[in-house]
Parts: structure tokens; sequence; C-alpha cells
């Protein structure tokens, strides 16, 4: 499979005669020669036996262009960061403060995004809720191999309920792609549970649960 990528990408590169050396698939990316990005690792549990390691994109980018990202001087992309410092340190809100008021740097808020939104059931706080189902969101346009046109199966509608109060109620047209995936938030004032409910449009219902407990 690498070798086949790798082979795409050369003759892309010939074909559109780009000119530009194809990177070194072991190349390391270390910013300024100081700071080093991990640009390959172990795979994440959930590909446990699909993939052994993931890599950036990175690693497969022209010679030319792995040594542009490599000095910021260079990085075009550095012009955002350097924004992003001046809204670190603007002060704003009734209180005029800024994230600099309150905080040692931007270093200090390391993997902070990672683990939003936190959730204080106590304080009524808001959850994320991740669902997909597995449906093939069939058009009714497409046919088998034996020439029969196959009947249409579309989910139309999705809603969530927690103990009886509805959360979310969506209504799904036909260029919804197969296995509908939603991710939506919601307060959770109590112990309770989830529910969840898709509608086919062929008059089939799906429904799954969740518990949730305070501790």
């Amino acid at each position: 499979m690498r070798q086949q990528l790798l082979t795409g990408i050369a003759a892309f590169a010939l074909a559109f005669g780009t000119g530009a050396a194809l990177a070194d698939e072991e190349a390391e990316l270390v910013i300024n020669g100081e700071i080093e990005i991990v640009t390959k690792t172990a795979a994440p549990a959930h590909l446990d036996g699909a993939l052994e390691e993931i890599m950036s994109g990175w690693r497969f980018r022209s010679d030319e262009t792995q040594a542009m990202q490599a000095d910021d001087f260079d990085n075009p992309g550095m012009i955002f960061v350097d924004q992003a410092m001046e809204a670190w340190a603007a002060a704003d809100g009734s209180e005029g403060k800024s994230c600099a008021s309150c905080h040692d740097g931007p270093e200090s808020m390391a993997g902070v995004r990672a683990s939003y939104p936190k959730w204080n059931a106590d304080a009524g706080e808001v959850v994320t809720l991740k669902t997909l189902i597995s449906h093939p969101m069939e058009s009714g346009q497409r046919k088998d191999s034996s020439g029969n046109k196959i009947p249409r199966s579309i989910i139309n509608r999705f809603t969530c309920d927690f103990n009886g109060q509805n959360v979310i109620d969506v209504t799904m047209e036909a260029a919804i792609s197969t296995n509908p995936y939603f991710e939506f938030e919601a307060t959770v004032p109590e112990a309770g549970e989830f529910k969840f409910t898709w509608y086919d449009d062929d008059g089939s219902v799906y429904e799954d649960t969740k518990a949730v407990s305070i501790a």
C-alpha cells in the first residue's frame, strides 16, 4: 500500500511537470533546528490490527516544502501564529483582561483544547454527544447486479431525548451520506438516560439508549 501511494505521488509529479524532488520519508520535522514535531508515531488503540503506525503528510511533501515549513521565517503559516499571539495579549471583555492576564503563556494551554468541553454534572454544564448509525442511505435510484432497482431507504429524521425531554430533532435530506454521524452538546443536570431515535422513510425506526450516572 505504501509503495502504491509513493508510486502514485511520483506519477502525479511527473504528469504535471512539477520538477520537485520527493521528500525523504524518514525525514524529521525540526522547526528552526530546535523544536521537534512528531510526524510518525505508533497507531492509536482503535487502529489495532489495521495500522502499526501513523504518519503526517509532511513526510511525503517535496524537499522544498519540508525545508520551508522547518523555518518559521520562510513559512507563511507563521503569519497566523503572530496574529494569535496578538490576540493572546489583547485585552477584551467587560473586565478588560487578556488571555495573558490569567495564564503564564500560550504553552501553559498545551492539551487544553483536547479536553473540552469540561463536564460538571452538578453545575448542569454540557457534555458532547457523538452518534453514528450504520445505514446505506439508499436513494432508490441504483440497481443491483441483476438489474433490479434497489428500494429507497433513507434516514430522514434523527432525535435525541434526555429523561423524556427533547435535546435535538433533525430532519435529513436524501443527499446525506451513508452512516449518518452527528455530534452535538447537551446539558446534563441529573442522572438519567439518553434516547436516540433514527427514522427511516421506509417506515423503520431504530432506537438506542445510553444511561448517564453522576458520581
